[in-house]
């Protein structure tokens, strides 16, 4: 029988490193792609040129990247850490999957509310 493939997975043997690098990558392109930044927007509309959009698309990245770079890497290494520990090798366990979820959103929410105040 042919074994199922989870393609969320990076697979069995990754370390928390490669687990937290993943997450920051996935976090700061999401963020940069569907929260663009204040500067990234007002500099589009101001001038609403290829070249000049294209380039002020990179304004103001720096920010979500020590910002979303962090928390993402926190959340995705936390949960993948508590679904190891949750379910185990058990396959599947709606449980285990849901508390990991809610341990790796804490921790997320815990690193970056403290940033997010005024």
């Amino acid at each position: 029988m042919e074994e199922d493939y989870d393609y969320e997975s990076l697979g069995n043997n990754t370390s928390m490193g490669q687990n937290a690098l993943a997450g920051a990558f996935a976090g700061v392109a999401e963020h940069c792609a569907m929260y663009p930044t204040r500067m990234q927007v007002i500099q589009i509309v101001n001038n609403p040129s290829f070249k000049t959009a294209s380039r002020n698309l990179w304004r103001g990245v720096n920010s979500v990247v020590l910002g979303a770079g962090p928390a993402h890497a926190l959340h995705f290494a936390t949960y993948e850490y508590c679904k190891e520990t949750f379910v185990g090798n058990e396959g599947h366990s709606t449980i285990g999957f849901a508390a990991a979820g809610a341990c790796a959103t804490l921790a997320h929410d815990g690193l970056m509310n403290p940033f997010d105040g005024k």
